[in-house]
């Protein structure tokens, strides 16, 4: 599948926000994979992961150490939002972002249900409000939706 260029511009966009999840003491994977056992090895577009990449030499980090999962969604939207979603939920990744490129929006999905294969709690932020990334179990870093959509 080819990256589009909106696809990566918001690629860009993620990589210009790295210092502000460092000072949580986590940082961003980009396009890297993520462990949801037994054996699905996903690599989303992002994903907000505790410690550093050198925590992470001997595996990849899994649903414990992942605080929020970001996929950029164009042509894909549709398998994000079922396929994707179901995925993530059931391995417990605390929050799941969907940055909505064909509608302009971002999709936040948050308390997952791992035996019901879904989010409990979504909600969608527009161009001009803000999105909470999770970088803990409670702590979030705020971001102005138009510094992460084309």
């Amino acid at each position: 599948m080819t990256i589009g260029p909106e696809h990566q511009l918001v690629i860009n966009k993620l990589l210009r926000l790295v210092a502000r999840f460092e000072r949580h003491a986590c940082y961003l994977s980009v396009q890297g994979p993520i462990r949801i056992p037994p054996a699905n090895e996903p690599e989303p577009d992002g994903a907000v992961i505790a410690g550093t990449p050198e925590d992470y030499a001997a595996q990849h980090p899994g649903p414990r150490e992942v605080h929020c999962v970001i996929e950029v969604a164009d042509s894909s939207l549709l398998r994000d939002k079922t396929t994707k979603l179901r995925i993530y939920a059931q391995a417990g990744i605390k929050q799941y972002l969907i940055i909505d490129l064909v509608h302009r929006q971002i999709e936040v999905h948050e308390q997952p249900s791992a035996k019901e294969g879904r989010f409990k709690r979504s909600s969608v932020i527009a161009a001009g409000q803000t999105v909470a990334i999770a970088v803990g179990s409670s702590a979030s870093v705020k971001i102005k939706a138009k510094d992460l959509l084309p």
